[in-house]
């Protein structure tokens, strides 16, 4: 969370698109490198946190056109 998915969020974020986390689908060496990642992410970048499962439902429920 804290190396990989921080500097793969600025690549996106730079590039114009929003950045999602699923906080449970991430990981890092520990909870506080974890938590602390998060919280860059959605500082920095504005990410929105949520769920794999949440994530999930929501593409569930979006009409693919």
């Amino acid at each position: 969370t804290h190396m990989c998915c921080r500097h793969t969020a600025a690549d996106a974020f730079m590039r114009g698109f929003r950045v999602i986390a699923a906080e449970d689908c991430l990981n890092a060496f520990t909870e506080a490198d974890h938590s602390a990642g998060m919280g860059y992410l959605k500082a920095v970048y504005a990410a929105r946190i949520t769920t794999g499962t949440a994530l999930a439902a929501e593409w569930e429920n979006t009409k693919h056109v």
